[in-house]
Order: structure tokens, then sequence, then C-alpha cells
């Protein structure tokens, strides 16, 4: 081998002997068929997957108060979750009340189930829900009961409680009720979807960063010891942190008004991507002139 085939490996290819390397427009195009034929799998295993692992799949902690308190919010609101899930319960077998414990979303400190109940009839939780209402909610929580055994509700019903920002509640509260919560196979579709977020923010991150960061990034994604358990099978509780990916990805290759944009998304989905925006923004001033395109 001369020296000019040493310099030019681009002929050497064509000569037979380097591999050619594959154009970044066809592997784009194959990732993409992958991802598709995947999730097309996905969703012909969901359509046959017996009701038990259906149940199995769904984060039950995530579920309960983002699905249930987001459908009964007008009724419930924020501090009144825990009473009313409790009351319900009450009417259905009281698996609540041989608990113990609850949290008081008001003051957050935990106190006795049997406070809660009383607080909840005192506040007269009951007159807020037609009787139509309050049998959906009836079974709806007795749906959700199946997703834990006594012993796990314990932590359910002691958790920090339901507390989505107002502009997720506008989005989302009439979307699921107007959906039948009870169908488990249209829920859990819904539930896993987020895996569509998932792979649009690492197709950025591999668009701005390289595939070496994107790939990091699901590693340290899959073992950080804050995500177990909650990649999948909750609802919709990643899509603040996969569209602050995307505006952050956005920035890097020089689209700040599209990244503060998808930011403010972000932002109004979870409260505490708020900070997140200061970090990010604040090095780019932002101006504005009147008159001027």
């Amino acid at each position: 081998m001369n020296l000019a085939e040493h310099i030019n490996p681009h002929e050497n290819s064509q000569k037979g002997h380097w591999p050619q390397t594959a154009p970044k427009a066809s592997i784009w195009k194959e990732m993409w068929i992958a991802i598709t034929a995947w999730l097309l799998l996905s969703a012909l295993i969901f359509a046959f997957l017996p009701t038990k692992m259906i149940i199995k799949s769904f984060n039950s902690n995530n579920v309960f108060h983002y699905v249930l308190g987001t459908k009964y919010f007008d009724e419930l609101g924020y501090f009144d979750f825990y009473n009313g899930v409790i009351l319900a319960d009450a009417e259905i077998d009281g698996l609540f009340l041989g608990l113990h414990r609850t949290r008081d979303l008001e003051t957050y400190k935990k106190i006795p189930v049997t406070n809660a109940l009383s607080k909840a009839k005192i506040r007269n939780i009951r007159s807020r829900f037609t009787d139509h209402r309050w049998q959906e909610f009836k079974n709806d929580l007795r749906l959700f009961q199946r997703f834990r055994t006594r012993s796990e509700w314990k932590s359910a019903i002691a958790d920090r409680g339901f507390n989505p920002s107002p502009s997720w509640l506008i989005l989302h509260r009439p979307f699921l009720n107007w959906i039948n919560i009870q169908n488990l196979r249209l829920l859990a579709y819904i539930c896993y979807s987020q895996m569509v977020f998932y792979i649009i923010a690492f197709a950025f991150l591999w668009w701005a960063f390289g595939i070496r960061t994107s790939l990091v990034s699901i590693v340290w994604f899959l073992v950080f010891f804050g995500n177990w358990g909650r990649h999948l099978g909750g609802y919709f509780s990643y899509d603040w942190l996969c569209l602050s990916i995307c505006a952050v990805s956005l920035l890097k290759k020089g689209f700040p008004a599209f990244a503060a944009t998808i930011q403010l998304c972000a932002s109004s989905s979870a409260n505490w991507s708020s900070d997140l925006s200061q970090s990010i923004f604040r090095p780019f001033p932002f101006t504005c002139e009147l008159g001027k395109s």
C-alpha cells in the first residue's frame, strides 16, 4: 500500500480495501423503521396480554394519584384527595381504614385514617358529587385498589399527594373525563405512550450532541436511583423532562426562540421544571423590538 492510499481512505473504500460508511440519512431512516416496528410490536403484545399482567405493568402509585386525582379534581382539589378516597373506600370495603395513618395534604403531617374520614364528613365531600359521579368515583377507586396489596397501600395514602400544575390540569382533566379509565388496555396504551417522548428526546440529543452523549444519557436515565420503577407505566410522569431535553438540544443547535417555547411547555407541565428553565436560559437574554419582524 502506497502513501496515497493512506491519505485518501475514501478512495480505498471504493477499491474495496475499507468498508464504505452508510450515509447519515440512511442511518436515520433505518433507526425510525426500527422504532416504528418496535412500537407496533409493543402495541400487539399489549393487545393480547392477560388483565393481571396489564395491572402489574402500571406504576400504581403514579396512576392512583395522577389519573384518579386529575379526573376528580373538580370535586376534591389538591387538599381533599386522600379524604375523598378514604370516604369512598369506607362505602366499598374499608381497605384504607385498616391502614391506620394517612397524610393531611394541607399540613403534610400524618394523621389517623379515622381523622381523615371525620374531616371528609365534616366538609361534606359527598355533596360535591352527583349520585352518578359518586358511583363512578367508587367504581374507579375499586378498580385501582386491585393494583396494590393492602400493605402496599400504606405508603400510597401517606404520600405527598397529588400536585400537578394548573396548566397540566387544564390539559389532562378533560381528557381523563372523556376516556373510559375502566378500560385497562386503553389506559395502558396511554401510559406507555410516553415511550414516544423518550425516543424523541434521545433523538434530539443525538442530533445536537452526538451518539455518545445520547447513549450515556440513556444509561444514566436507566440506572439513576430516582428513576427505578418509574420509566414506564405512569401517566405522563416524565413529559417535562423530555421537553427540557429537546429545549437544551435546540439551544445547542442555535434555535433559542424555539428552545424557550419548548421549555415553557415543560415548565407548565411540571412546577419544578421552572427551576431548570432559569438555569438553562439565564445566560441568554431575549430582546424584542416592536415594529420589527
